[in-house]
C-alpha cells in the first residue's frame, strides 16, 4: 500500500492497464448507491419499469459527468481536480415525495422535479462563494442530528418496499418479506464473516444472492432486459422541465443539504491529498457540483453528491490519481448508453431492494450517531438539549403535513420534511447554547 502524499499522485497518469481496475473499484463501490436513488423514487411513484430503466441511465450518466466535471476541473474556478466520484443523493428523495404528491404524481409531477433541480444547481453554482462564509454554522452536532433524522425518516421507505404498498397485489406477501429479510441477512453476515472486498460491495452482493434467489422463486421479470435495446443516448428533457416556485424551493433546500455531505467528502480526500478545503478553497467544488446538478435536471436526475464511501477506496488502494475516478466517469457514461444494463437493476425485486436501502439508510443513521459520539461532548446539557429537541421535533413534523392544513402551503410543506426542521432547529439550538464555540471565540463543543 502506498503511503506517499501529494499533487505528484493526484496528477499521476498511469497505464490503463492499472487505471481500469482501480476506476472500476470506485465504480463497484458507488454504484448501489447511485442506482438506488432512481428505483425507490420509481417504486413510490409507481412508475413502468422501461422509465426506471430511462432514470438509471440517466442517473449513471450524470454521475459519470459530474465526475469528470470534479475529477478534471472545467477551469481553475469550476471543479476541484481532486479524485471525487459523484452519485444520486438520498436527501433530495424526501422533496421529490412532496413534490409528487403536490402534482398527481407518477410521470405527471417529474418535470417539476427535475426543472427544481436545474434551477436549484443553478443557484448553488452563484451562491458557492457564500458557502465558506457559512461553513462555520454547520458543526457536527449539526450534521450528527441532520444525519440521524434523514436515515430514521427514509427507514418507512424501505418498509414500503420490503411488504409493499397498501391495496397493492403483493401487499405483505411473505415471500417479499422473506426475499427483503434474506437480503438484509447476506449483508450482515458479509459484514460480520466478509473481508475485503467482499465486505466493501456487501450491499451489491447481499442484492445479486436475493435477486438470484427470486429468480428461482419465479418473482423476477425478465422482460424489461429483453425488450431493451443495446445503444441509446440519455435524451435531455425526455419528460419535460416545468418550473414552480414551491418544487424549486423544495429541491434547493434538498440540494443544499445534500452539499454537506459533499463537503465532508472534499475534507476528508482533500487531507488524503495533502490539500486543505476550508473557507474559499470551497467555492471551486462547490460551482463544480452547481454544473452538476444543473446538468442533473437538464438530463431527468434529482441532485448529486460527492461520495464519501469512495474516500475509503483510496485509503485501501493507496491511489489518489484523479484519472482514476475520471476514468470511473466515462465508463459510468458509456455504461448509460447501453440500455440492457440500464434495465438489469430493474429486475431487482422491490422486497429485496427495501432490504439493502434499510441497511443503506440504518448506516446513515448510525453514521449520525457516530459523529455525535466522537465529536461531540454529549455530557453537557446544552448539547443534549441541541441533539434531543432537534430530532424530536424533526420526528414530529415528519410527513404531518396534513395536521398543518391550516398553515400556508409553503410553511406546511417545509415543516412536513422532518430533514428540514431538523437541519434548521439543530443549527438555531446549536448557537442558542454554544455561540462563543460556533463563532470560534472558544473550543468546540
Amino acid at each position: 500500500m502506498k503511503t506517499n502524499t501529494g499533487s505528484d499522485e493526484v496528477n499521476e497518469m498511469m497505464p490503463m492497464r492499472k487505471l481500469f481496475p482501480y476506476a472500476v473499484q470506485h465504480i463497484f463501490a458507488m454504484f448501489t448507491g447511485t442506482i438506488a436513488v432512481p428505483i425507490v423514487i420509481s417504486q413510490v411513484l409507481k412508475l413502468s419499469q422501461e422509465d426506471t430503466t430511462l432514470l438509471i441511465a440517466a442517473a449513471i450518466f450524470v454521475s459519470g459527468v459530474g465526475t469528470l466535471i470534479q475529477s478534471l476541473s472545467i477551469t481553475k474556478y469550476v471543479g476541484v481536480s481532486l479524485p471525487l466520484i459523484l452519485g444520486t443523493s438520498f436527501v433530495a428523495m424526501p422533496p421529490v415525495f412532496i413534490i409528487a404528491s403536490r402534482f398527481g404524481g407518477g410521470l405527471e409531477s417529474l418535470p417539476y422535479v427535475f426543472g427544481g433541480t436545474l434551477v436549484s444547481g443553478v443557484l448553488l453554482f452563484f451562491l458557492a462563494p457564500l458557502y465558506g462564509k457559512i461553513a462555520f454554522l454547520f458543526k457536527p452536532i449539526v450534521i450528527g442530528c441532520y444525519l440521524i433524522m434523514l436515515g430514521v425518516s427514509l427507514l418507512p421507505v424501505s418498509f414500503s418496499g420490503i411488504v409493499g404498498y397498501p391495496g397493492d397485489a403483493s401487499y405483505g406477501d411473505p415471500a417479499g418479506i422473506f426475499l427483503g429479510v434474506l437480503t438484509i441477512a447476506v449483508i450482515v453476515l458479509l459484514n460480520r464473516f466478509g473481508k475485503g472486498a467482499l465486505r466493501e460491495m456487501s450491499i451489491l452482493i447481499g442484492l445479486i444472492v436475493a435477486t438470484l434467489v427470486a429468480v428461482v422463486m419465479d418473482m423476477v421479470n425478465f422482460g424489461p432486459v429483453s425488450s431493451a435495446g443495446w445503444f441509446s443516448f440519455v435524451r435531455p428533457a425526455y419528460y419535460g422541465i416545468q418550473f414552480d416556485l414551491t418544487a424549486i424551493i423544495l429541491m434547493f433546500l434538498g440540494t443544499f443539504m445534500a452539499t454537506l455531505d459533499s463537503v465532508g467528502t472534499f475534507s476528508t480526500v482533500g487531507r488524503l491529498c495533502n490539500r486543505s478545503m476550508e473557507g474559499n478553497a470551497l467555492n471551486s467544488p462547490m460551482r463544480g457540483e452547481g454544473v452538476a446538478v444543473t446538468i442533473s435536471g437538464l438530463f431527468n436526475c434529482t441532485p448529486l453528491t460527492s461520495f464519501i464511501n469512495n474516500a475509503g477506496v483510496i485509503i485501501i488502494s493507496g491511489v489518489r490519481s484523479r484519472y482514476v475516478t475520471a476514468c470511473s466517469g466515462v465508463i459510468l457514461i458509456i455504461l448509460s448508453i447501453i440500455p440492457k444494463f440500464s434495465a438489469i437493476a430493474t429486475m431487482i425485486p422491490a422486497s429485496v431492494f427495501g432490504g439493502a436501502t434499510l441497511v443503506i439508510f440504518a448506516f446513515i443513521t448510525v453514521a449520525g450517531i457516530d459523529t455525535l459520539t466522537k465529536s461531540v461532548d454529549m455530557t453537557k446539557m446544552g448539547n443534549m438539549m441541541v441533539v434531543g429537541i432537534s430530532v424530536s421535533v424533526g420526528l414530529m413534523f415528519n410527513g404531518q403535513g396534513e395536521a398543518l392544513s391550516q398553515l400556508s402551503e409553503m410553511l406546511r410543506i417545509i415543516l412536513s420534511q422532518g430533514v428540514i426542521v431538523t437541519f434548521v432547529l439543530a443549527i438555531v439550538l446549536n448557537l442558542l447554547f454554544n455561540f462563543d464555540s460556533v463563532v470560534g471565540k472558544k473550543e468546540k463543543p
